[in-house]
């Protein structure tokens, strides 16, 4: 290839064994000096474009994009990669434009059908993304990505068998992936199957020992156990690497409730609502209304949940209206 660095095609399948190779650097090194012998590849220029989006580059990606499809107005790979990038950079409107234009030209492509199915599930239009996303697993049975975004839009539909069938044949081809066996967990504990949800958030915290949605989830799957000691450890955790989280001291209030410490719950719902977080306040009108760790106090309890309300918590919103049915603590 030294001898010949003006042959396109051979810059372009050094540039693409680079990118599977993960040498990142190299791709752009490599497409630049492609640039500078005058070999324009589309395939090096894709290579880049690829590049550039996993660097988070994505500006740089659609320009690359950009140059392939000067070259090929009709490739597919180009119009994919490019709807990927300005997904990522949450210009929804023209990433669906981009992909429904690459699938107008190849209905069956599976990286673009994967795309638009990831594109779908992100904007809320789950159902929309299921055809798109099993036209991908038709022809590549062995895409994770795509098993794991089906799980997500099952999971929002509510078809909860579905969604454990598709994580668990994410996970068979991707077993570290942490987000996956966190979710599992979730589904099954939704499901009652709490041991084994369990394992799933034990082994989410094996791959990311500081991930705190693993940790919650262990720790609300130990509080429904009634494990509460077990529950304190898992959000504790929580709160040492993030002592801000205003989820973990919700979170943390609730296992003290569940485990009638009501003082101690109420001071871990007024740290999580000093970062406005609504349902630590909503938790402390419920405290507040039936003093449990306080003394009772409607005003007060109507307080807590006006603030929560405001945050259109629909909970505190409920028991507002009926401390104004009941004429308690509210003029």
């Amino acid at each position: 290839m030294e001898n010949d660095p003006g042959n396109a095609e051979a810059w372009g399948a050094r540039a693409a064994r680079l990118l599977r190779l993960g040498k990142y650097e190299d791709v752009l090194s490599c497409v630049t000096e492609a640039e500078q012998s005058g070999a324009v590849s589309p395939v090096a220029f894709l290579a880049k474009a690829e590049t550039l989006t996993l660097l988070d580059r994505h500006p740089e990606a659609i320009t690359a994009c950009d140059t392939v499809l000067s070259i090929n107005p009709n490739s597919v790979a180009a119009l994919t990669v490019k709807g990927r990038a300005l997904h990522l950079m949450h210009d929804d409107e023209s990433s669906y434009s981009c992909l429904t234009a690459a699938l107008a030209i190849d209905p069956v492509d599976p990286n673009a059908n994967l795309h638009l199915g990831s594109l779908l599930v992100d904007t809320g239009r789950h159902k929309n993304a299921l055809p798109h996303l099993d036209q991908c697993l038709a022809i590549d049975s062995a895409s994770w990505k795509a098993w794991f975004t089906k799980a997500v839009a099952l999971g929002a539909l509510g078809n909860a068998k579905d969604e454990i069938y598709c994580l668990r044949h994410c996970l068979e081809l991707n077993p570290d992936l942490q987000k996956a066996w966190y979710n599992l967990g979730v589904a099954l504990e939704e499901g009652e199957a709490t041991a084994e949800g369990v394992a799933c958030f034990e082994k989410a915290l094996l791959i990311d020992p500081r991930d705190q949605s693993a940790l919650m989830g262990l720790s609300k799957a130990y509080c429904r156990r009634h494990r509460f000691d077990e529950a304190l450890i898992q959000v504790d955790r929580a709160l040492e690497y993030l002592p801000s989280d205003a989820t973990a001291w919700n979170q943390k209030g609730a296992v003290l409730c569940d485990a009638q410490r009501y003082s101690d719950a109420v001071r871990c719902f007024l740290r999580a609502a000093e970062y406005g977080y609504s349902g630590a306040q909503y938790n402390l009108g419920k405290c507040y209304r039936d003093g449990l760790g306080v003394d009772q106090n409607y005003k007060a309890a109507a307080q807590w949940f006006r603030l929560a309300s405001e945050a259109d918590f629909r909970p505190a919103q409920f028991n507002l209206g009926m401390m104004y049915l009941r004429g308690q603590g509210v003029p």
